[in-house]
């Protein structure tokens, strides 16, 4: 009979520490959401800074070529016949302006 007792008394402490753990769990659960949810959100801001970076480095190289063949156009025209001339003076423009 009184190991019966205290199984029961071991039990119920069993029983008492895990309803304290849950209701820990759910005290502190929003907590931890918001922490794992920032963290999501700052990697997130981190690769949009990344990709930015990395699009506006090939965006400045993109405009360097651009301006390199243009310039390389445009040092070949005396060299060319009034007709081809007109003709890359106007293929120029058009990448000037895409």
């Amino acid at each position: 009979m009184k190991r019966i007792a205290e199984a029961e008394k071991e039990s119920q402490h069993v029983l008492d520490q895990a309803e304290r753990d849950v209701t820990r769990m759910k005290r502190e659960l929003p907590s931890r959401i918001a922490f794992m949810r920032e963290q999501i959100l700052q990697e997130a801001a981190r690769q949009r800074q990344t990709i930015m970076m990395e699009a506006e480095r090939v965006g400045a190289e993109e405009a360097e070529r651009v301006t390199s063949d243009t310039r390389n156009q445009i040092e070949a025209l005396p060299k060319m016949s009034q007709a081809r001339r007109s003709q890359a003076i106007q293929k120029a423009i058009d990448l000037l302006l895409s």
